[in-house]
């Protein structure tokens, strides 16, 4: 499914049945406890609105995380609180999309941040 069909999907949902809302790549692979970490985070600060880990790559047979400023959470391992999300104006499918919504979540006081 690409972006254009994601985002679409998306604005039909109905947020008001779900807590989270999280949007990843399907080419991932994740340690068991990734997603009860971020939920641990999102539990702890009501004002966090999107988080998400950090990529990691393989370089030199070794895995390296991808640089990225704290405040922003990479496109692929988007996880974001529904109040927020509805605050959005949804995904976009140009290019920046993932910082695009940072900045309205920012806008609206939320924040944002990539974890470990």
């Amino acid at each position: 499914m690409g972006k254009v069909a994601i985002a679409y999907a998306l604005q039909r949902l109905d947020l008001s049945q779900y807590d989270y809302l999280a949007r990843f790549d399907a080419d991932l692979l994740f340690e068991p406890n990734y997603f009860a970490r971020i939920l641990e985070e999102f539990n702890k600060d009501p004002k966090l609105g999107i988080a998400g880990g950090g990529l990691y790559i393989y370089r030199n047979n070794e895995l390296v995380l991808e640089r990225a400023p704290e405040y922003h959470v990479r496109g692929a391992v988007k996880m974001y609180r529904c109040e927020c999300f509805g605050q959005l104006c949804g995904l976009g499918t140009d290019i920046g999309w993932d910082t695009i919504d940072e900045v309205y979540a920012w806008s609206r006081g939320w924040r944002n941040t990539h974890l470990f």
